[in-house]
């Protein structure tokens, strides 16, 4: 996992491993997760170089002995960015005469207080108000006196920064949904705080914690395809054809794991670049056929086990019962959108 940093000082500290920096940029942390890392370390530090059986006995001595685990990412579905912009509402004061949405997130609580209030919409656009509409029920106009500027989040400040430098000059009022307490730059007025680590429903595949997670694909990437009463040939046109959900197409994931069959490795690698979606693996089901993929608990075991070869920060699956169960095999994070929640 990425470290979360917070302020401290002149600089910023991991909250995990300690490591100081000046600015919060990316980088794995270096947190110990058991005794098998604290050891690898020290022995590391002396010059002392591992041998083919040190990665497994340092696994083992991780699971014998673990640290605790870091708090998992909070998830934030598109539903409570919804409810939380009411609450951003009846914090605002009277006389906003417009609103402006810092894209492409911003545009999301921009258009609710913008449709709340009554007031014109605008984007924000090379530092310059873009109209976006009105309405029939509004009269045109841009002499403006009192005008909100919003955005979704607010993590370290840089996008509100930069809104801020656009916008020179009085009648500006910026705003934010969530805002994460370690941020130098804050608006005037927010609806809730958010720490890092966090992920946002909206936005799961444009951030750069995707880079090091591992998805499931059907209910993850792609709609469920529906298999049941269908003939093969039918089945084939299925998998052809299913609609997309959340295609990663900004950084490519660390692997994709589905457990749809080998036999429809190449039906799968065809949907995936028609789609644009971004992968380092694909990584089918192992089983013969579908009885044998149906056994109890196969899918979770298999999926756990490839949680645990891989390492990655976290795994994303569609079923919160499998879901649940991988989580419990691994003891790693399992995001489940469905469930609203990380196990």
């Amino acid at each position: 996992m990425d470290c979360i940093f917070l302020e401290s000082g002149d600089g910023y500290l991991c909250k995990f491993c300690g490591t100081r920096k000046a600015k919060p940029t990316r980088r794995n942390c270096s947190r110990s997760t058991g005794l098998g890392d604290t050891l690898a370390k020290v022995t590391k530090a002396l010059g002392i170089r591992p041998c083919n059986g040190c990665r497994g006995r340092q696994e083992k001595l991780n699971g014998w002995f673990q640290y605790d685990r870091p708090q998992p990412p909070q998830w934030v579905s598109t539903l409570d960015l919804v409810v939380d912009t009411y609450q951003l509402a009846a914090k605002l004061p009277r006389g906003i005469d417009a609103v402006v949405g810092i894209p492409r997130s911003g545009m999301i609580p921009a258009s609710i207080l913008a449709t709340h209030l009554h007031v014109p919409l605008y984007s924000l656009a090379d530092g310059v108000m873009v109209h976006a509409g009105a309405g029939s029920r509004l009269p045109a106009t841009e002499n403006h006196q009192r005008v909100l500027v919003v955005d979704d989040t607010v993590m370290n400040g840089s996008q509100l920064k930069r809104a801020r430098g656009a916008l020179p000059g009085g009648g500006y009022l910026f705003a934010a949904v969530y805002v994460n307490p370690a941020s130098r730059v804050k608006p005037d007025y927010q609806a809730a705080v958010l720490e890092q680590p966090h992920l946002l429903e909206w936005n799961l595949f444009n951030c750069g914690y995707i880079a090091n997670c591992a998805t499931d694909m059907d209910g993850i990437i792609c709609e469920d395809p529906r298999w049941e009463g269908l003939t093969e040939k039918q089945q084939q046109q299925e998998l052809d054809n299913v609609a997309p959900k959340w295609v990663p197409r900004k950084v490519p994931v660390q692997a994709i794991v589905t457990a749809r069959l080998e036999k429809h490795r190449a039906r799968t690698e065809i949907w995936l670049a028609k789609n644009g979606a971004r992968y380092d693996r694909l990584i089918m089901g192992p089983w013969a056929s579908h009885a044998e993929r149906s056994r109890p608990g196969a899918v979770a075991k298999w999926k756990g086990e490839q949680f645990e070869r891989l390492r990655p920060n976290f795994f994303i699956e569609s079923a919160p019962g499998l879901a649940q169960e991988i989580a419990a095999l691994t003891g790693g994070w399992v995001i489940c959108p469905a469930a609203k929640t990380v196990f």
